[in-house]
């Protein structure tokens, strides 16, 4: 307990002058919203005597007793407590443990007579308030005590406020972000791929059934046969369906860059590496990447790409430290990984981990009760270019249903661009609008050419013939070639050395 003469000095302290009370009543007649305190003391004349001070400038809540001050903590928003340390039951350090669970970044000030500098040392390292007043003490310290703690919780609340902002902000672009995904998604669902053939439909449920699991798999088919629409259905079907799906072809990046593009690079790994870059694999994680001609990866990089499957780690150019990725791989060639293995371009160990789940997707030609419905399909889609084109006369589809399109499906599609932009009026495709090959009377199929010899040199065969086939309906344009076959520029023009073509073997 005090004496009666602290007790007067006290009061007197913080009992407000006229002066200060008209400035009060002024203060109460603007409508703002103040600052609360809560007075946490068993002494009522102190409770007054502190509640008539800080009243002008502060909304007060007084309480005689620990358990009374934590009701009233969950009932109002406070910003500092003025807590006595020595009461009667639950105590202040008792008070000031419970105030500190229920919140941790409220300012506590401790306002007692208390013993001596030692103890006072041992309650400021034990406990952390944010100050202490000796109630003895006669100097301005606490007004000026608690405007400081006021203002710091202020500055909390203020960033507690954006941060919470910040979230709901986040919140609300993840619901439109996920909105927009299952909106995006629905173009890759396994019914909007075109085509009901029974070799379509074994490929369509093939995915389906590796769509429910993280199981590694590989598309092989030939260029244009829908690898990429494919491996997109079984991502935007799966449990990864919100995350990202990223794509690279592993035939379009010399070794390093294909390095950087894939596991990233810190600053100064090679020359114009002028800052750390993430690779596809960090960015993303959680989600799908696609590797496209998969088997035209340089060996360096089977290496990496083996330790991915293995272990979920990378490892950035020019770094010595590894990196956690959680990533499903998809991969994809024209060609099948055994035969790569076999011609010793491909790791056998890498093999077995990509060819987990294999899928194989047919060529158009082995799936020609597809045309139609795939005509169809892209005359729609592509009604933006000639709205008014919507039919294709019959001379013109029998030239589609004749011809085996070595470029696939992506073939087909830019023969119907080509032959949309030729229409000059009518709402018909007539013969006169396609270009060769797919308008050439003579031509024999390939699906009617015999080939023999083993499967290997048939399948090289038949790759030549398509090869030289798309070449010469290009007359030679290595980049229109490539871009019909789906391949990179360099790609084409290794298997144009291989095959030995040449603008004269495709005329």
């Amino acid at each position: 307990m005090i004496n009666d003469t602290t007790l007067k000095n006290l009061i007197n302290k913080y009992t407000p002058g006229p002066a200060l009370r008209e400035q009060q009543r002024q203060d109460d007649c603007q409508e703002r919203e103040q600052p609360a305190l809560l007075i946490i003391d068993d002494d009522p004349s102190l409770r007054r005597g502190l509640a008539s001070f800080f009243s002008h400038q502060y909304q007060i809540h007084c309480c005689a007793d620990g358990p009374s001050g934590l009701t009233a903590l969950e009932a109002h928003p406070v910003h500092c407590v003025i807590l006595d340390i020595k009461m009667q039951g639950m105590d202040g350090f008792s008070v000031h443990k419970a105030i500190r669970k229920r919140a941790p970044h409220l300012p506590i000030i401790f306002h007692t007579a208390f013993q001596s500098e030692h103890d006072l040392k041992a309650i400021i390292n034990s406990y952390a308030p944010f100050g202490y007043i000796d109630k003895g003490d006669d100097d301005e310290r606490l007004p000026t005590l608690v405007a400081q703690a006021v203002a710091h919780h202020e500055r909390h609340l203020a960033r507690n406020h954006s941060y919470q902002q910040a979230v709901t902000e986040l919140d609300r672009q993840r619901r439109d972000n996920r909105v927009l995904r299952q909106q995006f998604s629905l173009d890759y669902r396994f019914g909007g791929i075109v085509g009901t053939s029974a070799k379509t439909q074994q490929a369509i449920e093939l995915c389906k059934r590796a769509s429910s699991t993280d199981i590694t798999v590989f598309i092989q088919g030939e260029s244009g046969t829908g690898k990429e629409l494919f491996s997109r259905a079984i991502h935007a079907n799966s449990r990864r369906a919100d995350r990202p799906f990223v794509v690279q072809n592993c035939a379009a990046l010399a070794d390093e860059l294909l390095h950087s593009e894939l596991f990233g690079h810190v600053k100064g790994a090679f020359t114009g590496a002028i800052a750390d870059k993430k690779g596809l694999f960090e960015t993303a994680s959680g989600g799908t990447v696609f590797l496209d001609e998969v088997t035209d990866m340089p060996a360096a990089m089977q290496t990496s790409l083996l330790r991915v499957l293995e272990e979920g780690e990378i490892k950035p150019l020019g770094s010595n430290r590894v990196r956690q990725v959680d990533v499903r791989i998809i991969s994809a060639s024209n060609r099948p990984l055994q035969q790569a293995v076999e011609e010793q371009r491909f790791r056998e160990d890498l093999y077995y981990r990509l060819n987990v789940f294999p899928v194989l997707l047919p060529p158009l030609r082995e799936r020609r009760e597809d045309i139609g419905l795939l005509i169809k399909y892209f005359l729609e889609e592509n009604n933006s270019i000639r709205p008014s084109v919507v039919t294709m006369a019959k001379e013109a589809r029998q030239c589609f249903d004749r011809y085996d399109f070595p470029g696939n499906i992506r073939e087909l599609r830019n023969a119907l661009q080509r032959a949309l932009v030729m229409v000059d009026q009518g709402d018909t495709i007539e013969l006169e609008h396609l270009a060769e090959p797919i308008y050439s009377p003579g031509a024999t199929p390939a699906a009617e050419r015999q080939y023999q010899g083993t499967l290997h040199e048939m399948v090289a065969a038949f790759e030549k013939d398509i090869i030289t086939a798309s070449y010469g309906a290009h007359q030679g344009n290595k980049s229109r070639t490539a871009k019909a076959l789906g391949l990179s520029r360099a790609g084409l023009q290794n298997k144009l050395e291989r095959y030995q073509i040449s603008p004269l073997h495709s005329s």
